[in-house]
């Protein structure tokens, strides 16, 4: 059995699309868990026509929360009550290949891992691109075992929850039952502690969940530039300090420093930059920053310059910076 986790908010225009992949999947065996975080709009109305319309006995969970708790607790409440063997997870204004499930688990059971992590699309309104994992159409396995976070990049494709299968034991750790409230990294935040519990990790090169990419989302994230930024600030404290109290900050401290320099990129980005903050913020992440392979060059330059000049005169420039790009 295989539990799909379906947080929801606010989605009335999305949820009818999402719902149907998910319906069309060509393996049989699933429970649909929806997790509606007190929507404002009609998002429980369009779900129970699309539901009556398409009738389903005894694998179908709808759960209405009383209040907004945000994505992360929502997402922890259908973990909660799911049965399967395997969760999998889908954002509402998203949806999927048919077939994503049924080839997932397969591949699970086939190497018997505990996630199983694949390439997806990013839909636009016009245009459709592929994020791969790996080279070729095939299995790729030779990763020594596990995904090891010390060497991968910060982004979605390595952090996101949608584009993975996980075993359901691992997810229903005790160690994971703490749910910190953030809604920005909260799939990070999640992902990269069910990392160090994997005991075995595999990637699929076969791009299998479109996620929509649109204008609205870009303005969104501009306009939520300082929220985003706390949150990604709380959730890297809250990230090191799991790992500490569970014996994995040895293990992983090259993941742990970088995640803190990442957490903290946005005080040098937008019309505010504040580089005696960034300086201040997690000093030690500024340590080595020429060595951070995932970080461009030329970005790598710029940061360590900022991290060794006077703050004042670092703050000029980046206000002349600012100015000009305005």
């Amino acid at each position: 059995l295989i539990s799909y986790v379906v947080p929801m908010y606010n989605a009335e225009r999305y949820v009818e699309r999402c719902v149907k992949s998910l319906f069309a999947q060509t393996y049989k065996n699933i429970e649909y868990i929806f997790v509606d975080d007190c929507s404002q709009d009609s998002t429980v109305e369009s779900l129970r026509k699309i539901l009556n319309e398409h009738p389903r006995e005894g694998n179908i969970r709808v759960l209405e929360l009383d209040e907004n708790v945000g994505s992360a607790i929502a997402r922890a409440k259908g973990i909660a009550v799911s049965n399967g063997a395997y969760i999998m997870f889908c954002d509402v204004d998203d949806y999927m290949e048919p077939d994503m499930a049924e080839n997932l688990v397969n591949v699970a059971v086939a190497q018997d891992c505990d996630i199983v992590v694949s390439s997806y699309f990013v839909n636009s309104a016009t245009d459709e691109t592929v994020v791969n994992i790996a080279d070729g159409n095939e299995i790729d396995i030779n990763i020594n075992i596990n995904i090891n976070i010390n060497d991968v990049p910060i982004n979605t494709l390595y952090f996101a929850l949608w584009n993975k299968l996980f075993r359901a034991e691992l997810l229903k750790s005790d160690s994971l039952s703490d749910v910190i409230k953030i809604n920005c990294w909260d799939d990070l935040c999640l992902v990269a502690r069910v990392y160090a519990l994997a005991k075995k990790v595999v990637r699929v090169s076969t791009p299998y969940y479109h996620y929509r990419h649109s204008a609205e989302n870009a303005t969104l994230t501009q306009q939520r530039h300082e929220v985003r930024l706390e949150d990604h600030l709380a959730c890297a404290e809250y990230v090191v300090k799991w790992f500490e109290s569970n014996g994995y900050s040895e293990k992983y401290a090259t993941f742990l420093k970088f995640l803190k320099f990442t957490s903290k990129i946005k005080m040098l980005r937008g019309k505010k930059i504040d580089v005696k903050r960034w300086k201040r913020t997690f000093p030690e992440a500024n340590c080595g920053i020429m060595g951070y392979k995932h970080v461009g060059v030329a970005y790598r330059i710029c940061f360590f310059a900022l991290s060794v000049l006077p703050s004042w005169l670092s703050q000029t420039i980046a206000n002349v910076i600012v100015k000009f790009r305005s």
